[in-house]
């Protein structure tokens, strides 16, 4: 079998994956939009059955809260005061602003830079200060000034892990190699 073969044969697509079914009487296009929420931040929750809805009992470290998903699309957020609690409760005003289901929430892009601050507790402070800047740009609505700020935040990144890549390569003969190719490729992109 050839390349064409398994194009021809569909190989180069991913297989569809059936909607995921949660317990309970909720409405199956909200609690997929909560769902999606709490998996892109990373929250760990378990499905409940409860009259007429779909609860989803969402932990985060000591903080529990409960998101019930009714049949009418009605969510009710339940829980100790907290974060976690102040979360969901912004993320239950912005879908019933009418968000499409699985967007990632304007809320949410506030929360980038202390995600990245969490996940990577040492990362560059400018690369951080880059995408702080291009969310001000964004929420202004000045989206080529964003793309300009993102932009700077990867080629940051990019200079700084090329750096750390040379450091690491222990022959001072093979490293200086290294850094006189990438310096020679730079200069001729940026003439």
């Amino acid at each position: 079998m050839n390349l064409n073969d398994s194009v021809k044969s569909g190989f180069d697509r991913p297989a569809a994956m059936a909607p995921e079914e949660f317990v309970g009487d909720g409405d199956p296009g909200t609690v997929s939009a909560v769902v999606s929420f709490l998996r892109r931040n990373n929250l760990s929750f378990e499905a409940k059955v409860i009259q007429h809805a779909t609860q989803l009992v969402v932990r985060d470290g000591p903080n529990v809260a409960s998101v019930n998903i009714y049949k009418s699309g009605k969510i009710v957020v339940q829980g100790s005061p907290s974060r976690l609690h102040d979360l969901l409760s912004e993320m239950k005003n912005a879908l019933a602003g009418g968000v499409v289901p699985g967007a990632v929430l304007p809320f949410e892009i506030e929360r980038f830079p202390d995600r990245i601050r969490e996940k990577i507790p040492n990362c560059d402070a400018v690369i951080v200060r880059f995408i702080e800047e291009a969310i001000v740009c964004f929420k202004s609505n000045a989206l080529l000034a964003t793309a300009f700020m993102l932009g700077a935040a990867s080629e940051r990144a990019i200079n700084l892990l090329i750096e750390c890549y040379a450091d690491a390569i222990a022959d001072v003969g093979n490293r200086d190699k290294f850094r006189s190719r990438i310096t020679t490729t730079l200069e001729a992109h940026s003439a």
